[in-house]
């Protein structure tokens, strides 16, 4: 054994020895040893899926909020364009109001979260990438959806399209695009 003495106390520590440990107690120490890995690592598993489809679901909101957000922009900036052909710069930050664009009336539409969800969502990309949106919108870039939810951000990535659209929506979508595709044919 080993003596310390500490202050008042005094310690013993007492190591003892076992000519050889039989088969049965190594064969259970063992067993427990390799069931209490198996139950912690199942445990793992379970909370590092259910963090996976977490994260899964915030990105899917972030994304939704983007493109919700980005084509409210577009309806508007579309709008002042047709006021004036060339709208100057202070009009157009005019139309990026948060409070107005990350409203919940602009998520109505949004399948699966709510709208005080989606305005949420809105409000903290909107404030992340207010310059990069503003940008994109007073030079008049081409597919300014693509753009900043895809090219800027990367929050769609690996995000499917018809998860964004109701199936009523996308019918309508369909229908849209195949009526386009007769008119260019008949011309």
């Amino acid at each position: 054994g080993i003596n310390a003495e500490y202050g008042a106390f005094d310690c013993k520590i007492v190591f003892f020895s076992m000519e050889a440990p039989s088969k049965a107690v190594l064969i259970l120490l063992v067993s427990s040893i390799a069931l209490l890995l198996a139950f912690c690592e199942s445990q793992d598993h379970d909370l590092l899926y259910k963090k996976q489809n977490e994260i899964k679901n915030h990105n899917e909101a972030v994304c939704f909020a983007c493109r919700a957000l980005t084509r409210g922009l577009m309806r508007k900036h579309k709008a002042l364009k047709k006021k004036k052909a060339n709208p100057a710069e202070s009009d157009i930050m005019k139309i990026m109001d948060v409070e107005d664009v990350c409203s919940t009336q602009t998520f109505v539409r949004v399948p699966k979260y709510s709208p005080p969800q989606m305005s949420t969502q809105c409000e903290n990309f909107f404030g992340k990438w207010e310059e990069e949106i503003e940008e994109t919108f007073i030079k008049d870039l081409p597919e300014k959806e693509q753009r900043i939810c895809w090219e800027l951000s990367h929050v769609c990535d690996g995000i499917p399209d018809e998860d964004f659209f109701p199936e009523s929506e996308r019918k309508k979508r369909k229908e849209a695009k195949a009526a386009k595709e007769t008119i260019k044919e008949d011309l």
